[in-house]
């Protein structure tokens, strides 16, 4: 891996980490409501501690599973008369 990063240009590395670093920003500034910056702040979390691959399940598991509960419950209820 340490050769593989030293074939780049230093200043590659450093525009796609600042590319990395603002879009970062522009996902931060999207956060809206007590759950998204909750899920937000769990996933930088996971993926501080432990590793990007496991922030990334958490995350998809922290919004989609509540989301789709929600969304079942306020589904219509539909009648089988035949």
């Amino acid at each position: 891996m340490a050769v593989l990063l030293a074939a780049f240009p230093l200043a590659v590395l450093a525009a796609m980490l600042a590319a990395a670093g603002l879009l970062h920003i522009g996902l931060v500034a999207d956060l809206r409501g007590r759950r998204a910056w909750t899920v937000g702040l769990a996933v930088g979390a996971v993926g501080v501690f432990v590793g990007l691959a496991p922030a990334l399940v958490v995350g998809l598991v922290a919004w989609w599973v509540p989301a789709r509960i929600t969304s079942r419950r306020d589904a219509p209820v539909s009648s089988s008369r035949g």
